[in-house]
Order: structure tokens, then C-alpha cells, then sequence
């Protein structure tokens, strides 16, 4: 009898084994998964899993899905270093994005560098300058006069730096040294804005330039830095002692920030031969030279030497022989150019919008108005506020005409709410081009000989427009929907079913007189009777499922389908057991027959 228990249940046993592999989810049978996936998988099963993990040793992953990714990056020794915690990238410095503005090279114009040959203009041109442009420093506000030049750069001042490089390079004492070449100029010294139009000579020049001579010494970056920065402290306080040392740059593009109050400097290049030159602003060895006025000599770099303390050189000079420094083309450009070439700017500088208040005879209308000498789309809105959208970070001259009235507007201004807010009313002048922001109202439609009859009942079309007479047009600005005046609603005649468009509303277009294509016509006013429209029925809506009980139906199919995972799972253990109770009773048999017969 006992012979035949062991063998049942070892049949049992048997079949439980394979009926539990058998009862496997579709997919995870142990031949066709790769290998320990049959263990991961009982590993998964709740209280057997713990019990697996028991016998093999095996920790439970405490992990799970909700583990944080970034906990269980391995640091590498790049990520791993200091450099991402230190003070500099925790400092505002980090705040401030970097402008996505690429400045052409055209900011270099007017910079001398080695390997050129000076003098390189005309030995015999005249010495006078013909400005075509307004040179400005000075810009006339409805509070009083603002000395721009003393808080960012303007086309003046760097038109002078730039003559005093050409002055410099031209010089015994540069020449022999070819070194780097940047000039900075004090905007306190440009004392008033110069008229297009005017002759710059030894006469008149004092009127817009304080003289002084020109000295050269060799910094480095690093002692630069110090310079540029140091000057620029009381840049925006008119009660320091120190405003109006805000310095104005050739050779040399730099960008700046304020943190905590104080101006420093974020990136700096110099202008070379083949393109701009990046500087390390902490170099204390590459070897630069620096012309300046004298009296910022004394200030800032008295401890070098003054290589052009014997030449004569000064800034009135510089600027009337230009035409005997610099080649014809060059100084073409330099005296055309309206607006700043982008050398100085705070760091992060993106496009901006200018304002000009105007007397306010014309609204609502798309102009036609020149910046720097180029022709741009500006509009005029509701108030008559003249307004120029995406104009490059700095000054720029603007005119409404050619060869009219200029205007200085600003990024870096700020007088006003509006940026430009404070400026005088500018009077429109007659030839100023506009184009109204409207759109005539389309011709009424011919009214048909006969009103067809529909095929189908017409769904209601869309509220019409107010009748308007055909000299009446729609009027769209900048800032809100315009809010015609409210009429007896119209009578609209339905369309022809080869028509299906008539029943939309025309668009108004941002171009006058031009029609939108895609937009339908407006049906006019007729005596015809009104067609009393039969209400389209509504489809029935489809109920929206409640997102807890597909959550609870989701997790129901879940447990389904691990079901039968679990019931095999249940029947091996069930076998485990009862094997494991015969295995103990038949050694326990066996000890007790061993025990009787050896006595």
C-alpha cells in the first residue's frame, strides 16, 4: 500500500508542475523568455515572491517604477566635479540668458588693426568732416536733455574712438609696437548731438567735442576688464561725481550685467583681421594697446608708460584728419552710420519695440518710416503712437521721410513707461506714407432674379455683421477687436446650394484693399422673406467614462490575467507540501522499522 501512495503522489506532483508552467501568461512560457524570466516573474508574485527571496538570498529592489531617474545616474567624474556648484554659475550671472542676437562684423568698421598699413587715406584730403547723419550724445526729452552718450554708446562716440585709433596706428610709436589696438573715449566729452548736415571743422568742433591729447599704454585684458567696468558704476546715478565716465569703445565688443547693484563685465572680444577675438577676462599676460585722453591715462593706467607723450596727438585732430588716416570707403561708412554697431550692450539683449508720440492725426494705419537709412513697415495705433517692432538692442535714428526730421529711440533709454513715452509729439509731415489698417466692405451681392429653392433645410449661418454702407469700413488695430456700432440685425437671403461659402463672414484683411481669398461674401439686406431655419437636432453626446472606473476595470483584467499564474503557482505549492509531509513521514517510518528490528 505504501508503494502505491509514493507513486501517486508522485504523479500528483508531476502534474501539478507541469499544469503550473501550462497556466503561464501568453508570452512567458520558460522557453521563450530569456533567462530568470520565469524567476523574475514568481519573484513578482505577492507573499511567494518573499518566501523565493528567503531561500535564495535575494533583497527585494526597493527601487521600483517611482524611483527618481537622476538618483541612479552614476556621477561621472565631469558631472561629479565642484565646477557646478561653484559661486560663479550660483551667482545671477546664470540668470541672465544669453542674447540670441548674431552682431555682424560690421561693428569692427572703424578699428585699426596690425598688419595695415597707416596712414591710409588721402595725404592732401581737407581737414573737415561732412556729417550725413546726426551724430548723437545729447537726446531732447519732455523733461530736459538726457546725455545719452553718458550711459551707453552712441554713433558720436563712436565715430571719435574710432578716429582716435587711426590716430594712434598712424603714430611712430604704434607702429614699431603693432600691438592690439582699442581707444575708449569718456561719453562726457561728446557735449551735444551734431546735426546731419553739419561741416565739422576746427571752427565749430569745440561746440560738440571737449579737446584734450591722446595717450597710448599697454593692459591686459584682465587690467581692460578693471577699466570698463570701473567707468561704467555711476552710469545710470546723474548725482555721482563718476557719471558721464561711461566709456565709449573701438576695436573692442563687450557685453555687461548688474549684480547686487554693481556693473561687471560678462564677455569680451577684440576686433581682429580675421573676425573678433574672445579674451579671457582674468588674462594678466597678453599684451594690449590702449589709446585714451589723457586725463583717463592719469585715472586709470598712469602706472604704464605713455607711449605718446611727445607725438602731439589729440582728439580734435584725430577726428579732422580721418580723411588723412582712414581710407575713403571706411569713412563713408563710419559717417553714415545711424545707429550703434552693437559694442557695448547688457548681457542678454533681445530685440525691442520703439514708441514715438505723435500729434495724432493719423490711427489705425501701416507706415512706411526709415531706420539707420533703411525702409522698414511701422503702424501707427489707435493713440497715433508711431510704434517699430524688432529693431536690434542700442540706438537707432529714425526718419519719417528721407532726408526729414531725425529721432533717437533706444533700448537702453528707458525714460518713460513706454520706452520712448517722454519724447516730443512729432508732427507728421504730409508726405509720410500710410496705409490705413482696414478693410473696405465688399460690394453688395446682385440680387437674384429668383430666390431658389433649397434642398434641404439651411442650417442657421453664423451672426451676421451690421449693415454698413459701402464707404464704411471695418477698422482693425493693434490692441482690440474694433466694436462696430450695433444695427437692427439684417435679413440675409440664403445662398445657392453651388455656393456653400456665401453664409461665412468676410475676414477683415491686415492689407488694405486686398481681398482674402478664403473668406466668403456678405449677402446684402433684400425685402425677401426671412426663412424661418428648423433647428439642426443636436447628436446625442457621447457619456464621457468616468476615469476611477477605468482605472478599476484596468486593474480587474490586470489581476485576471496573473489569475491563472496564480493558481498554478497555489497547486505547486500545494504539492510542495504534501510531498514534503510524505518525504518526513516515510523517514520517520524508517527510522522507527530500523529502530525495531535492531533490537
Amino acid at each position: 500500500m505504501k508503494p502505491m501512495v509514493k507513486r501517486l503522489a508522485s504523479l500528483t506532483l508531476a502534474v501539478c508542475l507541469l499544469g503550473s508552467t501550462a497556466v503561464l501568461p501568453a508570452g512567458a512560457a520558460p522557453w521563450s523568455q530569456p533567462a530568470g524570466g520565469v524567476l523574475e516573474t514568481l519573484l513578482d508574485v505577492p507573499i511567494l515572491g518573499n518566501l523565493l527571496r528567503l531561500f535564495t538570498g535575494d533583497e527585494a529592489d526597493t527601487t521600483g517604477e517611482t524611483a527618481d531617474p537622476a538618483a541612479l545616474t552614476v556621477a561621472t567624474p565631469e558631472s561629479s566635479t565642484p565646477e557646478s556648484s561653484t559661486p560663479e554659475s550660483a551667482t545671477p550671472e546664470t540668470a541672465t540668458p544669453e542674447s540670441t542676437i548674431s552682431w555682424p562684423d560690421s561693428w569692427m568698421v572703424g578699428s585699426a588693426a596690425p598688419g595695415g598699413l597707416y596712414p591710409a587715406g588721402d595725404p592732401d584730403a581737407a581737414r573737415s568732416l561732412t556729417v550725413s547723419t546726426t551724430l548723437w550724445s545729447t537726446v531732447e526729452l519732455e523733461t530736459g536733455t538726457l546725455d545719452a552718450a553718458c550711459r551707453e554708446e552712441t554713433n558720436f562716440g563712436d565715430l571719435v574712438a574710432d578716429a582716435i585709433s587711426y590716430a594712434a596706428a598712424s603714430s611712430d610709436a604704434w607702429q614699431q609696437d603693432p600691438l592690439p589696438l582699442v581707444s575708449v573715449l569718456d561719453g562726457r566729452r561728446l557735449v551735444k548731438s551734431v546735426p546731419a548736415g553739419t561741416v565739422l571743422e576746427e571752427g565749430n568742433l569745440g561746440d560738440y567735442l571737449t579737446d584734450d591729447s591722446i595717450a597710448l599704454a599697454v593692459v591686459t585684458p584682465q587690467k581692460l576688464q578693471y577699466i570698463l567696468a570701473e567707468a561704467m558704476q555711476a552710469m545710470l546715478d546723474t548725482d555721482s561725481e563718476q557719471y558721464g565716465d561711461f566709456l565709449q569703445v573701438s576695436g573692442l565688443r563687450f557685453t555687461y550685467q548688474t549684480t547686487d547693484g554693481s556693473i561687471q563685465l560678462k564677455n569680451l572680444w577684440l576686433a581682429g583681421p580675421d573676425g573678433e577675438i574672445a579674451l579671457d577676462l582674468q588674462d594678466n599676460s597678453t599684451r594690449i594697446a590702449l589709446a585714451l585722453p589723457t586725463t583717463l591715462y592719469q585715472i586709470y593706467t598712469s602706472d604704464s608708460d605713455n607711449l605718446l607723450a611727445d607725438a602731439g596727438l589729440t582728439l580734435h585732430g584725430a577726428l579732422l584728419d580721418l580723411g588723412k588716416n582712414c581710407d575713403a570707403d571706411t569713412l563713408k561708412i563710419m559717417l553714415q552710420r545711424g545707429g550703434t554697431s552693437g559694442r557695448i550692450l547688457p548681457d542678454g539683449a533681445e530685440p525691442f519695440t520703439a514708441y514715438l508720440k505723435t500729434d495724432g492725426s493719423i490711427t489705425n494705419a501701416s507706415a512706411t518710416v526709415y531706420v539707420d537709412g533703411v525702409s522698414v513697415q511701422a503702424k501707427l495705433d489707435k493713440t497715433g503712437t508711431l510704434v517699430i517692432d524688432n529693431l536690434a538692442p542700442g540706438g537707432h535714428t529714425v526718419t519719417l521721410v528721407p532726408g526729414g526730421t531725425e529721432y533717437y529711440v533706444s533700448s537702453l533709454l528707458d525714460v518713460g513707461t513706454d520706452n520712448q513715452a517722454l519724447q516730443p509729439v512729432v508732427t507728421l509731415p504730409e508726405e509720410f506714407v500710410t496705409t490705413p489698417l482696414t478693410t473696405p466692405t465688399p460690394q453688395t451681392s446682385p440680387k437674384p432674379t429668383a430666390t431658389p429653392k433649397p434642398t434641404a433645410t439651411p442650417k442657421p449661418a453664423a451672426t451676421a455683421a451690421p449693415a454698413q454702407s459701402q464707404q464704411t469700413t471695418v477698422t482693425v488695430t493693434a490692441t482690440a477687436t474694433p466694436s462696430p456700432t450695433p444695427v437692427p440685425t439684417p435679413v440675409v437671403t440664403p445662398a445657392p446650394v453651388s455656393t456653400p461659402t456665401s453664409h461665412a463672414t468676410a475676414k477683415p484683411s491686415s492689407d488694405s484693399g486686398v481681398k482674402d481669398p478664403t473668406a466668403g461674401t456678405i449677402i446684402g439686406v433684400t425685402p425677401a422673406p426671412t426663412l424661418e431655419p428648423t433647428p439642426t437636432p443636436e447628436p446625442t453626446p457621447t457619456p464621457t467614462p468616468d476615469p476611477e472606473e477605468e482605472e478599476q476595470a484596468q486593474q480587474m483584467q490586470e489581476t485576471s490575467s496573473m489569475l491563472p499564474l496564480y493558481v498554478g503557482i497555489g497547486l505547486l505549492v500545494v504539492c510542495a507540501v504534501i510531498v514534503a509531509v510524505v518525504v518526513i513521514r516515510r523517514r520517520l517510518e524508517d527510522g522507527s522499522g530500523r529502530h525495531y528490528r535492531k533490537h
